[in-house]
């Protein structure tokens, strides 16, 4: 189900009866905060931002109100206001992870995405790599466009196999952990 810009809504409602939805797409609304989304179980794909209309997404400011929502694969908040990372406790069956275009300045509250294959932060205010230790599984991490100097616990992860770090001032002293990456077939954007 699309609920998009034409609808300009300022707020979630009504929703509670469709419990076998699957997929939501609520990009280029009003909305400001995550509610009303809690009877929606068995949703899979959930986004307040599409990839395939860049510049239209919301304005959250804080991921909330998922708790619930443990079945979720797919999770986009593109173009919102989000400075934080978290909420995403119990949706240990996310496997994309999209946040392009916020205002995030660091990368934490990932620790238990453990089935996380894909996670997008380009656009952001990152100057660090670090806290993705935990994420096993991750192959694809998009960082174009912040402002990285430091890189650390890429190494650490077994699956990675592609790497965006397009327009990121990446401090000289790193260049020997990227060559490594690309060493060992990993695809590295810079």
């Amino acid at each position: 189900m699309t609920i998009n810009s034409s609808e300009h809504l300022s707020e979630i409602e009504n929703l509670d009866n469709l419990t076998n939805l699957k997929i939501l797409d609520l990009s280029g609304n009003q909305l400001s905060e995550i509610k009303g989304l809690e009877a929606l179980r068995n949703l899979e794909i959930l986004r307040f931002g599409n990839s395939f209309q860049w510049g239209i997404g919301n304005y959250i400011t804080k991921i909330k109100g998922l708790d619930t929502l443990t079945n979720l694969k797919e999770l986009r908040f593109i173009q919102n206001e989000i400075s934080e990372i978290g909420g995403l406790e119990n949706l240990k069956k996310l496997e994309l992870l999209d946040l392009r275009g916020n205002k995030l300045s660091e990368i934490k509250g990932l620790e238990n995405l453990m089935s996380l294959k894909e996670l997008l932060l380009g656009s952001n205010r990152i100057s660090k790599i670090k806290g993705l230790g935990s994420l096993k599984r991750l192959e694809t991490l998009g960082l174009e466009l912040n402002q990285i100097k430091i890189i650390k616990d890429l190494e650490h992860l077994p699956n990675l196999k592609e790497v965006n770090l397009f327009k990121n001032p990446v401090n000289p002293d790193y260049y020997i952990i990227l060559d490594k990456l690309k060493e060992k077939g990993i695809k590295i954007n810079i």
